[in-house]
């Protein structure tokens, strides 16, 4: 019998916990690793392994640990668009901005992709 106003199953669906990232998160938990005869988190053993492997010099070990510790250096990317101004749009002038945009709009407004646009260059199209 229905109850109104009353759900029929007011803890909803259980939660699956299938994702991949929570279950390596609970296989890295266990304590199963003998580490200096007692028993060490398996994550606190991968950590070891790290250190141990930058220290006899390892570099690809010892850029991991400092991307991990410092954080990753920034990359900074540029788009070229062929235009020699100031690219700070608000900081140009209405005619800079109307030549920027036009260029943009042309280089980008085509059907083509890159690869058809090169294919047709090669081909002498």
């Amino acid at each position: 019998m229905f109850v109104k106003g009353q759900s029929g199953n007011p803890g909803g669906r259980p939660k699956k916990d299938i994702s991949l990232t929570n279950i390596l998160k609970r296989q890295a938990e266990k304590k199963d690793v003998e580490y200096n005869g007692q028993k060490i988190k398996r994550k606190d053993a991968i950590a070891q392994k790290i250190w141990q492997l930058a220290l006899s010099g390892d570099l690809t070990a010892m850029k991991y640990i400092f991307d991990r510790i410092d954080g990753r250096p920034s990359e900074t990317i540029k788009q070229q668009i062929g235009f020699d101004g100031d690219l700070n749009f608000l900081a140009m002038s209405p005619e800079d901005r109307r030549v920027l945009l036009a260029k943009y709009i042309d280089r980008y407004s085509t059907d083509q992709t890159p690869q058809e646009e090169n294919t047709e260059d090669e081909n002498g199209g």
